[in-house]
């Protein structure tokens, strides 16, 4: 499940950095999966260690995976994929976010990605504000 959810997350940069590039350095990847891919490459100690490092130096819980900064406001995306959904802290990432002028939501394809994408820069908003 992680190999699809990382493959989602490169094809939405691919996407974006080469059909849209205007927007290149104002989308990027947050790495707070990276504990999770180094559990079958480090000794337990040395993840402990790492994930103490990270924490210390700002790494928060419920961080999507991805923002994209355009016009003056911050858009945040989280991949998922099967059965997935937004955790209570990514919940609370996003209301805060809101209540800044900000906005995000869960994408589950490159196709539901572009959509939200174009109509960012169409609109200013994502597909789910004009409702």
């Amino acid at each position: 499940m992680a190999q699809l959810h990382d493959q989602l997350l490169a094809n939405m940069h691919e996407w974006l950095w080469n059909e849209h590039p205007e927007t290149r350095y104002m989308y990027h990847a947050n790495f707070n999966n990276l504990p999770l891919a180094l559990e079958s490459m480090l000794p337990v100690s040395v993840k402990m260690r790492l994930m103490s490092v990270i924490k210390h130096i700002g790494a928060v819980n419920g961080v999507m995976d991805a923002e994209f900064y355009w016009a003056g406001r911050m858009y945040a995306f989280d991949a998922k994929v099967g059965a997935d959904r937004l955790s209570k802290e990514q919940l609370a990432f996003g209301a805060a976010l809101l209540a800044q002028g900000g906005a995000f939501c869960e994408i589950r394809s490159l196709e539901q990605f572009k959509a939200e994408v174009e109509c960012v820069l169409d609109n200013g908003c994502l597909i789910n504000e004009m409702i």
